[in-house]
C-alpha cells in the first residue's frame, strides 16, 4: 500500500514536471493585466445610484435583511395566534378562513425564496410586501378574536 502511493505520487510529480517543461511560455502570459481605474464620481449627485455589480449585490442584501426581519416578525405572529387558538371552538366559516389565512402565512416563512432568487431590489419588496399583508392579517384576526374565559394570568401576582 505504501509502495503504491508514493509510485503514484511520483507518477504524477513527473507528469506536472514535463508538462511544465513542454509547455511553451509566452510573453502575453507572464505579463500582468492591467486593471482599469475606477471612474470619478459624478459631481451632480449622482454617487448614490448603485453602479456596479458589488453596489447591486450590497442593495439586495440590505433588502433581503429587511425581509428576513419582517418573515422573523410574521413567525412570532404565528404563533402568537396559535396560542390564542388553542382548543377554542369557532364558527366553521370562521375557522375554514383563519385555517387558511395561517396556511399562507406558514407558506411565507417555512420554505421562502433566498436571496439568489431575486434579481432585483423590487421583487424583494414584493416579497416583503406579501410578508407585511400576512402580518396584518393575522393581527386583525387576533383582534377579533374574544378574550378566553378560561385564561389566566401567565404570573399570577401574590399578596405579600
Amino acid at each position: 500500500m505504501k509502495t503504491r502511493l508514493s509510485l503514484g505520487f511520483l507518477i504524477v510529480a513527473a507528469g506536472v514536471v514535463l508538462y511544465l517543461a513542454l509547455v511553451p511560455r509566452s510573453a502575453e502570459h507572464d505579463a500582468v493585466p492591467e486593471v482599469p481605474a475606477p471612474a470619478p464620481a459624478p459631481a451632480d449627485g449622482a454617487a448614490d445610484a448603485p453602479a456596479g455589480p458589488d453596489a447591486r449585490f450590497n442593495a439586495l442584501r440590505a433588502a433581503y435583511a429587511e425581509l428576513e426581519n419582517d418573515r422573523r416578525d410574521l413567525s412570532r405572529q404565528i404563533g402568537s395566534l396559535q396560542v390564542r387558538l388553542w382548543g377554542r371552538e369557532l364558527p366553521a366559516e370562521k375557522a375554514h378562513e383563519i385555517q387558511q389565512d395561517m396556511m399562507t402565512a406558514q407558506h411565507l416563512v417555512k420554505d421562502p425564496p433566498m436571496l439568489g432568487a431575486f434579481r432585483d431590489v423590487a421583487g424583494i419588496e414584493r416579497e416583503r410586501q406579501r410578508v407585511r399583508a400576512s402580518i396584518t392579517r393575522l393581527r386583525e384576526i387576533e383582534e377579533q378574536l374574544p378574550p378566553d374565559p378560561f385564561s389566566e394570568p401567565a404570573f399570577p401576582q401574590e399578596d405579600r
